[in-house]
């Protein structure tokens, strides 16, 4: 792992990829024309009526890019959209090299699959 972020093997692209969540959506107060009054006051603990969402961000390490993607759950099925998405940026004949942590949802069949069949290399992190 530490040899492919040093430097690029030829014809590929190395891409870390990482989820945080939840984040939380909380309304937050703005400017505006509206008259002067004291602010009105949030509660320490507010309802989450519109959920919360989770981060996955897939930072390509040799070019200096970030793609970052909100998603309502941490799944597996989320994480494929996003590892097509990505896929999608680059042409078919370079060699993604996908580094990420051993998260289950980031081991899924579908995913190796995948992988497997559209030139990216799984590399996991050390535990």
């Amino acid at each position: 792992m530490l040899a492919l972020y040093a430097q690029a093997p030829e014809n590929a692209v190395v891409v870390s990829f990482d989820q945080m969540g939840p984040i939380s959506l909380r309304p937050t107060a703005g400017s505006g024309w509206a008259p002067r009054k004291p602010p009105q006051r949030l509660r320490a603990t507010f309802n989450r009526r519109r959920g919360v969402r989770y981060v996955l961000g897939a930072y390509d390490v040799h070019a200096d890019r970030l793609r970052v993607r909100l998603r309502p759950r941490r799944r597996g099925a989320e994480n494929l959209a996003f590892i097509i998405q990505v896929r999608g940026c680059y042409p078919e004949r370079l060699r993604i090299y996908w580094i990420q942590d051993n998260l289950s949802a980031n081991w899924t069949p579908e995913i190796r699959a995948y992988a497997a069949a559209h030139n990216i290399e799984l590399v996991p992190t050390p535990t």
